[in-house]
């Protein structure tokens, strides 16, 4: 994972079912960390606006 540069840039893989609150909490955790890092949320058919609420805490970040 080390770029040809010699820095580190780290992948992080969150799943989620219905836990948008929770989801927005710990993308947030992630992103305040000092190593560059890139964020794939996979969710598993949440009915409760998860992704709405992730993309409403997040647009344009471009991590997520």
């Amino acid at each position: 994972m080390s770029a040809t540069d010699g820095t580190v840039q780290i992948d992080v893989v969150i799943v989620n079912y219905n836990a948008g609150d929770a989801l927005v909490r710990c993308v947030s955790s992630v992103l305040s960390q000092q190593t560059p890092v890139r964020i794939t949320v996979t969710d598993n058919a949440s009915t409760d606006d998860s992704m709405k609420q992730l993309q409403s805490a997040f647009a344009g970040s471009g991590q997520v």
